[in-house]
């Protein structure tokens, strides 16, 4: 199960109330009165918000792509060097009993389509 789409979910939601912060929070701290036009904006504060919220969604989405994927990773991984060659691999971790009879079966599928 991904956690992309509540990580995303947050970000909206930071997003929404940064843009929000943007429309309330700069006429409060700065008031301009010009020509009786309104202190709070609404049409223009829906724009704003919308745009705040999918770029905050946007980010979020982007970096929980990163978290939920374990990157960037420190343990160390398998390497073949065959497959820096070309090749492919199937790379998978199982009993020591069943290693040679899996092995065995693997050869015998590859000889099969080759």
């Amino acid at each position: 199960m991904t956690n992309v789409s509540r990580i995303a979910f947050a970000g909206s939601i930071l997003g929404m109330l940064f843009g929000l912060s943007l429309i309330y929070g700069t006429p409060y701290l700065n008031p301009l009165h010009v020509g009786g036009q309104p202190i709070y904006p609404v049409p223009i504060g829906w724009i704003i918000t919308f745009e705040m919220t999918m770029l905050g969604l946007m980010g979020f989405a982007f970096l929980g792509l990163f978290v939920d994927s374990g990157f960037p990773s420190y343990t160390p991984k398998d390497y073949v060097p065959g497959i820096s060659d070309g090749k492919i691999a199937v790379l998978f971790h199982c009993e020591g009993k069943d290693q040679k009879k899996i092995v065995r079966y693997l050869d015998q599928i590859g000889r099969g389509i080759g």
